[in-house]
C-alpha cells in the first residue's frame, strides 16, 4: 500500500511506519475544507448548546486563569453593596463554575449554595471546600434554566456570562426566571453580561450566517477560553450581523482528552436591552453599570475600552 502511493514526484516523507499504523498517515493528510451544507448548518445550530457545555468542560479554570483572579474583591463588593451579615443572609450562586465566588463568601461566614451544570467543575468546587474545611457551602449539579433548589435566598448571583451562554434568547430568560424564583421578597440579585456595544466597536470580522455561512471557515481559531480568557480579542471572533450572535473557534489541547476545535456561540447585550429583559421576569433593576473584572466599584463610561461587562443590581419586589 505504501509503495503504491510513492512516485518520483511524490516521495514518502513520513519514514518507516509500523504495521497497522498506515491508516493514520492517510487519514491525516492535508485536506481542503469543504463548504457547509444547509443541513449541516442546521445541525450545528441545534447542537450549539451542547458544544458550549463541552467547551466549558475543557477549560482549566485553575488559579492562574484570567477568569479566576478577582473573586475576593468581587465577593467583598457584593457584601458591601447589600450590607449583608453572615449571621442572617443566605446566598445562591447560579453558574458557579469551580466555586470561586461561593468559596470566598463562605469564608466570610455566609450560608452559600453553588449550582453548575458541569459535574467536573462541581467536583473541583467540593474538593476545594473540603480542603478549606468549609461546612457552610454546598454545591449542586444542575441546569440553571430549570433547577429548583427548594428554598429562597437573600442574595442570588449569576455572574460572568451565564446569561448569554445560549444563542436562543428564551433560554437566557429562563435563567433569569430561576434567579427570580429563588429570591426572597426584597432579596437582591447581582447579574453580569457581556457588553455588545464594545464587542461591535472592536469587531474586525462580520458575516451573515443565513447568507454566507461558509465565512465561518475563514475565522482564525485560538485557545482563548483555555488560556487567556480574553474573548474580546477582535482577531478571534465574528459577529452575525442579522442576529448579533458572536462566534468563536476555540481550541482545547490541555488535559488528558484529545485536542478538539469547537465553534462556540454566545449572546451579548446592550444596557437598555438587558435591563428590559430583567424587568420582564419581575426583577426591579436598582442600577446597572459598565465594569471590568475585579473593579466593580468603579463604574466606567459606556465607550471605555475596559467596559467589557454590564453589572446589574436587582431586587425582587
Amino acid at each position: 500500500m505504501l509503495q503504491s502511493v510513492i512516485t518520483p514526484s511524490v516521495p514518502w516523507q513520513l519514514g518507516q511506519i509500523d504495521k497497522g499504523w498506515e491508516w493514520f498517515a492517510f487519514t491525516f493528510h492535508d485536506q481542503k475544507e469543504i463548504d457547509l451544507t444547509p443541513e449541516e448548518i442546521e445541525a450545528m445550530l441545534k447542537s450549539s448548546d451542547q458544544v458550549a457545555k463541552r467547551a466549558y468542560s475543557r477549560m482549566l479554570l485553575n488559579e492562574g486563569h484570567r477568569w479566576a483572579l478577582h473573586a475576593a474583591p468581587e465577593a467583598q463588593f457584593v457584601v458591601s453593596v447589600c450590607g449583608a451579615k453572615p449571621s442572617s443572609a443566605s446566598i445562591l450562586n447560579l453558574g458557579c463554575g469551580t466555586g470561586r465566588h461561593s468559596l470566598e463568601l463562605a469564608m466570610m461566614g455566609f450560608d452559600v449554595t453553588g449550582v453548575d451544570y458541569l459535574d467536573s467543575l462541581i467536583e473541583k468546587a467540593r474538593s476545594e471546600a473540603l480542603k478549606k474545611q468549609l461546612h457552610n457551602v454546598q454545591f449542586e449539579v444542575g441546569d440553571c434554566r430549570s433547577i429548583d433548589v427548594g428554598r429562597q435566598f437573600d442574595i442570588v448571583l449569576c455572574l460572568y456570562d451565564v446569561i448569554g451562554t445560549y444563542a436562543d434568547e428564551k433560554e437566557n430568560e429562563r435563567i433569569l426566571e430561576t434567579v427570580f424564583r429563588h429570591l426572597k421578597p426584597g432579596g437582591k440579585a447581582f447579574i453580569s453580561v457581556m457588553n455588545l456595544d464594545l464587542t461591535q466597536r472592536r469587531a474586525k470580522h462580520t458575516f451573515s450566517l443565513a447568507k454566507d455561512p461558509n465565512r465561518l471557515l475563514a475565522l482564525q481559531p485560538s485557545r482563548t477560553m483555555e488560556q487567556s480568557g480574553d474573548i474580546f480579542d477582535p482577531d478571534y471572533y465574528m459577529i452575525d450581523v442579522d442576529t448579533e450572535i458572536v462566534y468563536r473557534k476555540e481550541q482545547f489541547a490541555a488535559g488528558t482528552s484529545l485536542p478538539v476545535e469547537l465553534i462556540v456561540r454566545d449572546r451579548r447585550y446592550r444596557q437598555p436591552q438587558i435591563e428590559t429583559i430583567c424587568a420582564g421576569v419581575g426583577l426591579n433593576v436598582l442600577w446597572s453599570r459598565f465594569v471590568r473584572s475585579g473593579h466593580w466599584n468603579e463604574g466606567l463610561e459606556p465607550d471605555n475600552e475596559r467596559a467589557k461587562e454590564i453589572l446589574l443590581y436587582c431586587c425582587r419586589q
